[in-house]
C-alpha cells in the first residue's frame, strides 16, 4: 500500500520498524522483519507493478529513474537543513486541511502514549502505528515542502484516526456512566446538538476556504473567526457538562468541532476551482474551459505548448492525437536567442500559459519575448491561450 502511495514511503516505514524494535530491544525480531516481512512486501509490490506495466506499456524502471536519478539528487544534507527553519511554515497546509481539532487530538494522543511508555518502559503495538504515522508524515515536510506534500501523507491519516479512536475509548467511553435523563431531555439535547452542528458548519463555511487563504498571508480576522468560536464552544461544553469530567468533556468537544470545521471547508471546495492538492494549482479556475476551447480549435498538425493535464484530457477524454510539449520549458529557458529561434522554426499554434508553469521565469523579459511572437487569443480563468501571430488570420 505504501509503495503505491509514493515510492519513498516504504523507506520511512522501514525506519519506524527499526525504531520500534530497537527501543524494545527486540533485535532478533528486527532481523526477522527486515529479512522476511519487508522483502515479502517488496516482492508483492514488484509483482503488481510488473503486471501494471505489462498491461499499460509503462516503463518498469521509470519511477526508479525518476525518483533516484532525478529528484533524488536534490536530497542532500544541505537541502534538508535549509528546510528546518520553514518546518512550521509548511505545517499550515495539513493543519488547516485536516483541521486544527483533528491535530489537537493527535497531539493529546501522542502525549497520552508517552505517559504509557514512561510507565511501562516498553512500546506497544499501538505505538508502532503512531511511529509509522509520524515516520511517514514528517519527512515530507523536508523533502516535499509545499502543499503538494499532503497527498503523499494520505497513508498516515487512517493511522492517526486509530490513535485518536484509542484516546476517545480510553479517556471518554471506558468507565463512563450513562447520562441519566428523561426521554424529553434527551430529545432536547439531541436537537440542540444538531442545531449547533448546522450553525457551526455555516459559520465555518462563511469563514471561507482555509487552504485558498493560506496561499496568502492569513489576515488577523481569519484567526479570530477560526479559533475564537472553537475556544468559546469548548468553554461552553465544559461549563454545561462539567459534572462528567472536564478532561472527558474537553476531548468530546474537540472531536465535535472536527465536523463543522471540515464541513465548512468541504462546502467551499464545491466551488468552481481546482481543490485537489496537485502541485501548487489549488484554487485554479478555467481548466475545463481551456480544454474545451482547444478541443474545438486545435490543429493536430501544429505544435502546442501546454501543461501535461491539458494534454491528458485532449488525448484520453476526447481522443485527439495532439502534439503537446510542456509549457514550463519555455519559462525555464534563459537565452533569448534560443526562444526566438524556437518560435520561428517550430510550427507552434498555441501557448497555454498557467500560473504554475509561469511561476519560475529564467528570463525576466520572457513576456516581451512572447508578445513578439504570440497574441492573446482567449483568457480562461487562470489560463491564457496565446496564438502564434503568423496564424492570426487563420
Amino acid at each position: 500500500f505504501c509503495f503505491w502511495g509514493k515510492e519513498l514511503t516504504p523507506i520511512f516505514l522501514v525506519g519506524a520498524v527499526i525504531l520500534y524494535r530497537v527501543i524494545n530491544r527486540e533485535f532478533k525480531r528486527l532481523m526477522l522483519d527486515l529479512s522476511i516481512t519487508i522483502l515479502l512486501g517488496i516482492a508483492i509490490f514488484w509483482a503488481g507493478w510488473y503486471l501494471y506495466c505489462y498491461f499499460t506499456g509503462t516503463d518498469v524502471m521509470g519511477f526508479i529513474r525518476f525518483t533516484l536519478t532525478g529528484k533524488g539528487k536534490k536530497i542532500t544534507l544541505k537541502f534538508l537543513l535549509d528546510q528546518v527553519p520553514f518546518f512550521f511554515v509548511f505545517w499550515k497546509w495539513p493543519f488547516y486541511w485536516a483541521g486544527a481539532p483533528f491535530f489537537i487530538l493527535v497531539f493529546i494522543a501522542i502525549f497520552e502514549r508517552l505517559k504509557v511508555f514512561v510507565k511501562e518502559r516498553r512500546l506497544q503495538r499501538l505505538d508502532f502505528i503512531l511511529l509509522a504515522a509520524i515516520s511517514i508524515f514528517t519527512p515530507y515536510h523536508f523533502v516535499k515542502a509545499s502543499i503538494d506534500m499532503m497527498k503523499y501523507q494520505y497513508p498516515t491519516y487512517p493511522l492517526f484516526i486509530i490513535i485518536i479512536s484509542w484516546l476517545i475509548i480510553k479517556r471518554v467511553v471506558k468507565g463512563s456512566d450513562s447520562i441519566g435523563m428523561s426521554g424529553r431531555a434527551y430529545n432536547i439535547l439531541l436537537s440542540g446538538f444538531i442545531l449547533f452542528l448546522a450553525a457551526a458548519s455555516f459559520w465555518y463555511y462563511r469563514v471561507g476556504d482555509y487552504i485558498l487563504m493560506v496561499w496568502n498571508k492569513l489576515p488577523s480576522n481569519f484567526y479570530r473567526a477560526y479559533f475564537i468560536p472553537l475556544a468559546a464552544g469548548l468553554a461552553v461544553f465544559m461549563l454545561l457538562f462539567r459534572k462528567l469530567g472536564l478532561y472527558r468533556v474537553l476531548l468530546c468537544g474537540i472531536l465535535v468541532f472536527v465536523y463543522p470545521i471540515n464541513i465548512g471547508l468541504d462546502l467551499n471546495q464545491t466551488r468552481d476551482y481546482t481543490t485537489a492538492e496537485c502541485w501548487l494549482n489549488y484554487g485554479e479556475k478555467g481548466l475545463m474551459d481551456t480544454v474545451g476551447f482547444l478541443k474545438d480549435n486545435i490543429d493536430t498538425d501544429l505544435m502546442t505548448y501546454a501543461r501535461k493535464d491539458i494534454a491528458y484530457y485532449l488525448q484520453y477524454r476526447y481522443g485527439i492525437d495532439v502534439q503537446i510539449e510542456p509549457v514550463d520549458k519555455i519559462f525555464l529557458t534563459r537565452d533569448e536567442k534560443i526562444l526566438d529561434a524556437l518560435f520561428i522554426v517550430t510550427p507552434i499554434q498555441y501557448l497555454v500559459i498557467d500560473r504554475v508553469s509561469a511561476a519560475q521565469r529564467a528570463n525576466p523579459d520572457i513576456w516581451d519575448i512572447l508578445h513578439r511572437h504570440f497574441f492573446l487569443e482567449k483568457p480562461c480563468g487562470d489560463f491564457f491561450i496565446m496564438k502564434n501571430r503568423r496564424l492570426r488570420d487563420n
